[in-house]
């Protein structure tokens, strides 16, 4: 549970950080997410000594890259759970690099799409009108 919660915190920083650039001030997607995974592995190991985060940290900007017209914040940081879930289960039968991280990615965020689109329809489907 702690290796899970100091993943989720690592993933979720990077994940903002990066969608923060993005979205906010305008930074090529690339660049952003460089910078932050590079900003964040350098703090990263001058904490911890330890590179064991650095995949999770590029896993995370690889979610933030998502644009706020998509996805909220909240979102984001749900989906960085998510990832960091599939990340724990997924390490061991995917190479870390190539595998675990895009495919982690895409079903973390394909799982907050699903859940939205979800909603609508059951939303749609019952006339649920919320109070104000």
């Amino acid at each position: 549970m702690l290796l899970f919660l100091i993943d989720f915190i690592w993933c979720s920083l990077s994940a903002l950080l990066t969608s923060l650039l993005i979205n906010k001030y305008s930074k090529c997607a690339v660049q952003a997410s460089s910078g932050v995974s590079l900003l964040m592995c350098l703090v990263s190991y001058t904490l911890v000594k330890d590179s064991s985060y650095f995949p999770i940290i590029f896993g995370g900007s690889f979610i933030g890259m998502s644009l706020f017209k998509k996805f909220h914040p909240f979102e984001i940081v749900i989906a960085s759970s998510f990832f960091s879930l599939i990340y724990l289960i997924m390490i061991k039968q995917l190479p870390p690099i190539g595998g675990v991280l895009g495919l982690g990615a895409f079903i973390s965020l394909g799982i907050i799409n699903f859940n939205k689109f979800l909603f609508l329809v059951l939303k749609k489907a019952t006339r649920f009108k919320w109070p104000r």
